[in-house]
């Protein structure tokens, strides 16, 4: 099948937006090795789960701000 690119519109003239939402997810990124360090010396999950969805909520969110920044139209 083919595959076409996404067409990024405004990349250039939101640099500053993009990086703020980097910012955002550094700290998330730190956060998740922490969590991987904790369940391999505890072994308890429960909390641990439930941070991990924490971030996976702020995750898809960080994501939806790209995408709305760059306006990548989706290939239907």
């Amino acid at each position: 099948s083919q595959m076409k690119a996404p067409r990024v519109r405004r990349a250039a003239a939101n640099a500053v937006e993009l990086n703020a939402i980097l910012d955002e997810l550094r700290p998330l990124g730190r956060n998740l090795n922490q969590l991987a360090r904790r369940a391999n010396v505890m072994g308890s999950t429960t909390t641990i789960a439930a941070a991990i969805e924490d971030m996976r909520v702020a995750l898809e969110a960080a994501m939806a701000r790209v995408l709305d920044t760059l306006r990548i139209d989706d290939d239907v």
